[in-house]
C-alpha cells in the first residue's frame, strides 16, 4: 500500500507484479566481471535453493543462446562462403589453364624435363 500511495504522489506508473518481481530481484543480485578475465561474478540472495539454482541455470542458457545468436551473423557466413566459391572457381580455372598448357606445350612434368 505505501508504494501505492507514493506512486500517485509522484505521479509515476504503477509497477505490475512482474516489474515489481523484477526490483526485487535487482536488489537481490548483483553481477561483477572479473578483471583482466572473461569471468563474470554473480551474486544471488535467495532463501529458495532450488529456486536460485534453477534461475541461474536459466540465466546461463538465455545467456548461452545470445552469445551463440550473436556469434552467428549470417552476413558474415554468406560473405565467406561467396569468397569461398569465387576461390574454388579461380582454382578450378587456374588447373584448367595449367592442363592446358601442360598439353599444348607436352611437358607434363618438370622434374622429367630438368633432368
Amino acid at each position: 500500500m505505501p508504494s501505492l500511495l507514493y506512486s500517485a504522489i509522484h505521479r509515476m506508473p504503477h509497477l505490475s507484479d512482474h516489474e515489481a518481481e523484477l526490483l526485487k530481484l535487482k536488489s537481490r543480485s548483483s553481477v561483477n566481471p572479473i578483471m583482466r578475465s572473461n569471468v563474470i561474478e554473480i551474486t544471488l540472495r535467495a532463501h529458495d535453493s532450488p529456486w536460485r539454482q534453477r534461475f541461474l541455470h536459466r540465466l546461463l542458457d538465455v545467456y548461452l543462446a545470445l552469445h551463440a545468436r550473436a556469434s552467428h551473423d549470417p552476413e558474415a557466413e554468406g560473405f565467406f562462403e561467396a569468397q569461398a566459391r569465387l576461390l574454388r572457381d579461380k582454382l578450378h580455372s587456374s588447373e584448367d589453364a595449367f592442363r592446358g598448357a601442360e598439353v599444348q606445350t607436352g611437358i607434363m612434368s618438370l622434374a622429367e624435363h630438368a633432368l
